[in-house]
Formats: structure tokens, C-alpha cells, sequence
């Protein structure tokens, strides 16, 4: 029923209300989180006691690279003089962002590293005041001078130094710096930094906004928007810097993210559309229809996508972030952009080593961008982290439709879904820049969805058509990533083989019964055979592997062992797949198959662990490495979904059980996320 003018104006001014409360709240415990007292000690080079490296890397502008440094060994605390240090250039810049109003003391531990022993003339620029002129000292020395914040609360000191002149070395060299440490110059009420209070301000509006228009109840929002600030403002008391580095990026994401939100909304019936007839004419008596029926289990999901887009990518995009194959990925976007989707690559030497095809899938869906974007390696690698987060968390849809059409509840279907969120095993990919497995992996999941959902109705039987369909999805599967391509090998292989032996209990709706199943895989798979593995250059390689050179198709000298170990890795306790997730996910596949009618979901995710167990099984024949904790989460979270939810139907203390398990393992992702972020490459 539409809402009347008065009623509509009532509901906009109590959303105004909301926001406005949540604003202030914002306001409030950001300003008591700059009254924790900050002090923080920058290592240049590397820390001296965890010898980490790079965690310096976001505050410098204007300094090259860290020393000591060697290509043989990566202990650089064993290699002379004996602690870390950077060059600073000519024209170089300290910058600290959102510290705080006022002053502050900071301290540079600095030398001229000098070999003459003679002091390095510079010239540090702190905001309005007169610059410090002063002789840099070959002896290493601390170096104490007060620096005010500028407007936007951030910390800035502007060193030029005369440049040094080396025999043997070309870089722009200034003076060598240690260590860079902040403190307040005395205990009392702080001024926050202006910028980032604006920032908390812009994050809530863009957090609320979605999810009302996603139809979220008003008190779930507003739940959700304080939990959220309280949990942003004990970062920005504790952990300011990391914060800080990333709000702008932050912003960023949120606003694209509402810019979806939008479209969504607008598809969930927040755009009335109005009847015409066929020649465009509007029909006067027709009342306005929507595109999709607004219900709140569309919104939740959506927003479950929405925030795990926000989680993948506010993580990929902090500058403390590190990654070893993203500009791989962004070279291989580039030059299938311009034709050459030929690609080979380098398998690691755990797998073998050698040379492997690498199907283009993920980077032509991603090589439009091109059109309107910059061509540079930075833009580039922009456009597969962001395309590959954006990819992976619509497989939060896919798993909530998966779990619906298979005739289970909606309560299932979001905790479903909401094991997604952050799944260890991906983010773990997504911070080292794997990007074309992740894409790969998505390219093959909707070939297992059309298989459950193929089947309009419990006694229709499969098309021709829906055949053609699943030859088509098979084929893309297979020319998204090599690696996802042996795993989805290995799920038709079992998939086939239930078709075979399990025919005669198989419903007749589903496409896994032999005659359909066998001939759609087959044209698939030959399809992804005529159109890419078939070149010559593949040709070569395949057959240099079939006589054993490189030695990827000889069994590893100790298979038992291997796989032996890949089990003990399941009870470690940082493994990708937690013993919860596992025991409820096993307990869901049980639930499934006992259901009457027994849904065509039990049958693929029989096929799905049937085929993770033969992809295992590669391991007593070849190295060739395949990334099975990542084929089989989906699985889990299906599994585990119908399992939380017959829990949570079982009284108050299954509910208990249920909310706990499904939080743990959400929170154990977001560890792991957070964990992989800070220590990664460091």
C-alpha cells in the first residue's frame, strides 16, 4: 500500500532523526578516542626486535628502499652494520596522518651517513614555524624538535638536505634515519584531527544509507551503524595509524558501494515502473508495478554482499598491505587486452615447477575497463583487486539462491551465505594477489548451480536446452584458472560417477542422470579443449609433462606422507578450515540427504566433496598443487548453513549454539583477514 504525503514525511524525518543521533553518537566517541593518550615509535628500515620490514613504508615520501638488504638472505639483521635504516632524498617528507590537533614532539634518531664523516647540511620544514636549519651529524644522533598539526590534524615535517654525493652509488642521497617517535607534549585535553572526524561522520551516512534502502528494520541499522562506530573508535584509540591510512580509501569503497546499493534499491521496488502498452504509450488505468518484490531476506543478502565487497577490498587497498603476485595479474590484463590470451606461467616448485597454461576467463571479463580507465600498472592492479572482490562476494548470492531453491528457510539460507563473509582460505589469496584463482573459481561455481537448479518443477525432466546451458557453464569453468580447472575436472569426474552407479535414485528433474550429464560434460569439456588447450604452445608443454620433464606427472617421494599432512593441517589453529566450520558443514550434507523430497543440492554437494577427495588423490600420482581448501568452502557453507539453522530451531539453547558457531567462524575469518594483512610480506 503507497504511503500519503503526511505518512511519507513522517518517515523521512524519523530516518533523519535516526541519522542524526547516529552522527552525534559518532561525533561523541570519536572525540573521547582522541583523549586516549597516543604515542607510537616509527622503525625505519626495519624493527630491530621483531624485525619486521615495510610497516614504515606509508608515512615515508622521498626515501629509498630499506637497508641492510641482500638478495641471498632475507635475516637482514645479520648483515652489516647491524640495524636497519633508509636513505632519505634530497626533498623528503615525514607525514603522519590524523595524529591529533596541536603539538607534538617528535624525535629522529638520524645520522649523515656520510662516509667522509662529515655532517649533512638539511633544512626540516614543521607547518607555519621558521624552518630548523642544522648539521645532520656522521654519529648518530636524536634529534627533538616540537611539530604542530595542520588543519587537517595530520603531522608534517619537510626535509631538504644537500645532496651527497657517492662514488659507487647514483641514488638521490640526503641523511640516513633510524627511528621516528611521537609523543603529546603533556597530559591534557586533546584536539582531534578535523579530517578524520569528518571522515567517521561520512562513513556512517554511507553505512546507514544502504541499509535502509536495502529495507533493513530501523533498529538493525541503527544496531549494526553504533557497533560499527564503537568498534572504529577502540581501533582509532589504540591502533590510530592504521586506522587513519586508510579512511580515504574507505570513503571510496563505501561510496561505490552505495552507488550499488542504489541500483539494487531501485530493483527491489524502490522505482515504481508504470504499464505501457506495446507501442510505448503509458496506460492510464495501469498502477505502478515494481521489478522485484522488497522483501528483508533480498536486503540482508544483498547487504552481506555489500559488506563483504567493502571487507575484501578496504583490506586489499591499505597502504600497509603487501602482495607478491598482483602485478603478475596485471601484466596478464594487459596483454590479453591486446590479444594475446595464450598465457603461460611458472608453477611453483611444490607443484612441480615448469611452465602451465593460464586461461584468460577471469581477465577478459575485467579487460572493458580498459576502455575507460588508465592503462598504467597501478590503475591495472586496481581493476583485479576490485573486479576479483566484486566477483567473489556475488558468490554470497549464489549460495543464499542455492540454499532457497533446495526448499530450505530463509534463517538457513543468510547463515548460509554469512559463512561467506570472510573465508580464510580466500582472503589469504586475495592478500597475496591470486587473484586469477579466485576469478577462475567463481567462473566454475555456475555450472554447479545450474545443476540445482536446472528443473522448474519436481516432475519436469531436462531440456535440450538446459543441456546446452550446462555445456556452456562447464566450458567457462574450465578456462577461468588451470588449478580450479583439475579441482572442477575432479567434481564431474564424481558427479559422473554418482550419475553412473547412483542413476536409479536420482529424481528425474536432474541433470546428473547419465545420458545428459556424460554428453554435456563432454561437449564442454572438448569445447574448452577446441578453443584454448589446443594451441600449440600448449601442446609442447603437455607433452613435455607426459615424459616427465619437468617431473610434475611423477609421484612426490613420500605421497602418504603429503597427504597425511594436508589431514594434520585441518587441527592446526590457524588452518583455512576450522573444526567447527568442518563438523557442521559434514553435519549439513547429512541433513540435506535426509530431507523429503531429497533436493538436487544434496546430489551436487555429494559431487562436490566426492570430487575435493579426488583432487586430494592427485597427490599419490603428480605435484601438480591444487587449492582444494578453496573448492571445497562453498561446500562447507551450504552444508554448514542448514545445519546452524536446525540448531537454531531447537530451543534456547540451540540458538545459543547456533549464534556462537556461525560468530566464531566469522570472527576467526576476520582474524586471519586482519592477521594476513598485518604480517604478510613483512
Amino acid at each position: 500500500m503507497a504511503l500519503g504525503p503526511r505518512a511519507t514525511g513522517r518517515a523521512w524525518a524519523t530516518e533523519l532523526r535516526t541519522l542524526l543521533w547516529l552522527l552525534l553518537a559518532t561525533l561523541l566517541l570519536t572525540l573521547l578516542a582522541y583523549q586516549v593518550p597516543f604515542r607510537t615509535t616509527v622503525a625505519i628500515g626495519g624493527d630491530p626486535v621483531s624485525h619486521r620490514r615495510e610497516d614504515d613504508a606509508p608515512f615515508l615520501h622521498g626515501f629509498n628502499a630499506s637497508e641492510p638488504a641482500s638478495t641471498t638472505t632475507w635475516q637482514w639483521w645479520t648483515l652489516p652494520p647491524g640495524y636497519a635504516y633508509r636513505w632519505a632524498t634530497s626533498d623528503a617528507e615525514l607525514w603522519l596522518p590524523g595524529t591529533g590537533g596541536g603539538q607534538w614532539v617528535v624525535t629522529l634518531f638520524a645520522a649523515s651517513g656520510h662516509a667522509d664523516g662529515l655532517p649533512a647540511a638539511s633544512v626540516w620544514q614543521a607547518g607555519p614555524r621558521p624552518p630548523y636549519a642544522l648539521a645532520v651529524s656522521a654519529t648518530p644522533r636524536r634529534y627533538t624538535l616540537v611539530v604542530p598539526a595542520d588543519a587537517q590534524g595530520d603531522l608534517r615535517l619537510i626535509m631538504q638536505t644537500q645532496p651527497y654525493v657517492a662514488s659507487n652509488d647514483p641514488r638521490d642521497l640526503g641523511f640516513t634515519l633510524r627511528s621516528v617517535e611521537i609523543t603529546p607534549p603533556a597530559a591534557r585535553l586533546r584536539a582531534p584531527a578535523w579530517g578524520v572526524v569528518g571522515a567517521m561522520l561520512a562513513l556512517v551516512t554511507l553505512g546507514y544509507l544502504p541499509l535502509r534502502w536495502l529495507a533493513l528494520p530501523r533498529r538493525v541499522a541503527r544496531a549494526v551503524c553504533v557497533a560499527s562506530v564503537a568498534v572504529l573508535a577502540i581501533v582509532l584509540a589504540t591502533q590510530r595509524m592504521a586506522l587513519t591510512l586508510v579512511l580515504p580509501q574507505l570513503l571510496a569503497i563505501l561510496l561505490g558501494a552505495n552507488l550499488l546499493a542504489g541500483v539494487v534499491w531501485l530493483l527491489l521496488g524502490g522505482w515504481p515502473m508504470r504499464h505501457h502498452n506495446r507501442w510505448g504509450w503509458h496506460l492510464p488505468g495501469a498502477p505502478p508495478t515494481r521489478l522485484l518484490a522488497t522483501t528483508r531476506a533480498c536486503g540482508a543478502v544483498v547487504v552481506l554482499v555489500l559488506l563483504a565487497f567493502v571487507i575484501r577490498t578496504g583490506g586489499m587497498l591499505h597502504p600497509h598491505a603487501r602482495f607478491s603476485d598482483h602485478r603478475l595479474n596485471a601484466n596478464n590484463l594487459f596483454e590479453v587486452a591486446i590479444g594475446m590470451i595464450f598465457i603461460t606461467e611458472g608453477l611453483p616448485a611444490r607443484a612441480g615447477g615448469g611452465q602451465a597454461p593460464y586461461p584468460p576467463g577471469t581477465y577478459l571479463i575485467f579487460a572493458p575497463a580498459l576502455l575507460v580507465l588508465p592503462g598504467d600498472i597501478d590503475t591495472r592492479v586496481k581493476i583485479v583487486q576490485v573486479g576479483t572482490a566484486l566477483l567473489d562476494s556475488a558468490v554470497i548470492l549464489l549460495l543464499w539462491g542455492l540454499l532457497r531453491r533446495a526448499g530450505v528457510g530463509q534463517g538457513a539460507a543468510l547463515a548460509g551465505a554469512a559463512l561467506y563473509l570472510v573465508p580464510p582460505p580466500m582472503m589469504a589469496s586475495f592478500s597475496i594477489g591470486e587473484y586469477a584463482n579466485l576469478g577462475g573459481q567463481v567462473l566454475a561455481l555456475p555450472a554447479l548451480a545450474w545443476l540445482a537448479l536446472a528443473a522448474p518443477h519436481p516432475t519436469a525432466r531436462p531440456t535440450h536446452t538446459a543441456a546446452v546451458i550446462l555445456a556452456i557453464l562447464i566450458a567457462l569453468g574450465l578456462l577461468g584458472h588451470f588449478g580450479v580447472a583439475i579441482s572442477f575436472a575432479a567434481l564431474l569426474a564424481a558427479a559422473g560417477a554418482i550419475g553412473v552407479l547412483g542413476g536409479r535414485w536420482l529424481p528425474p528433474q536432474t541433470l546428473l542422470r547419465p545420458p545428459v550429464f556424460i554428453s554435456a560434460a563432454a561437449a564442454g569439456g572438448l569445447a574448452a579443449v577446441a578453443i584454448y588447450y589446443s594451441a600449440p604452445l600448449f601442446g609442447e608443454i603437455f607433452a613435455q609433462r607426459l615424459q616427465g620433464d619437468p617431473a610434475v606427472s611423477t609421484p612426490p617421494q613420500e605421497p602418504f606422507a603429503q597427504l597425511l599432512g594436508i589431514g594434520g593441517n585441518l587441527f592446526q589453529t590457524w588452518s583455512f578450515l576450522s573444526p567447527p566450520l568442518l563438523g557442521v558443514g559434514l553435519a549439513g550434507v547429512v541433513l540435506l540427504w535426509r530431507r523429503t523430497p531429497r533436493p538436487l543440492l544434496a546430489w551436487v554437494v555429494l559431487a562436490w566433496w566426492g570430487g575435493t577427495l579426488l583432487s586430494l588423490g592427485l597427490f599419490l600420482f603428480a605435484r601438480q598443487g591444487v587449492r582444494w581448501e578453496h573448492f571445497l568452502y562453498p561446500a562447507l557453507c551450504l552444508g554448514s548453513g542448514i545445519a546452524l539453522h536446525r540448531f537454531w530451531r531447537c530451543g534456547g539453547a540451540g540458538r545459543v549454539v547456533a549464534g556462537a558457531t556461525l560468530a566464531a567462524i566469522s570472527v576467526f575469518g576476520l582474524i586471519r583477514w586482519v592477521t594476513q594483512i598485518v604480517n604478510y610480506l613483512h
